[in-house]
């Protein structure tokens, strides 16, 4: 008898969660990985700029972190246009190009 029981496993108990529990759960997992913003002091912000410009120039490989709420995430490939205008750079990876703010920036590596 007890071989013809098919057990459901973790199946059975996510009908009880209701969904404003399945929110909170996002929202408190999303808290556990909130990474606060870092300061740079104006030396670190002028190494930055020197280190972008440098890039472009020589058409490098380079990889940038942005900081983007409360989270960071990398870019990689190289730097195709510099707007100073709307303080933003455009990156080439290997098939996409993507806009990067410069205030978003808080680390560049050659």
């Amino acid at each position: 008898m007890r071989e013809n029981v098919i057990d459901r496993g973790m199946k059975k108990w996510t009908a009880m969660m209701l969904p404003e529990h399945v929110d909170m759960l996002r929202e408190w997992q999303a808290e556990d990985t909130y990474t606060p913003r870092p300061i740079l002091s104006e030396w670190q912000l002028e190494e930055l700029q020197q280190t972008v410009v440098e890039a472009y120039v020589t058409q490098k490989n380079v990889m940038i972190t942005v900081w983007i709420d409360g989270q960071e995430k990398q870019y990689q490939g190289i730097i195709k246009k510099l707007n100073p205008i709307k303080q933003q750079l455009h990156i080439q990876s290997s098939s996409i190009m993507e806009t990067i703010y410069v205030e978003q920036i808080i680390r560049v590596d050659l």
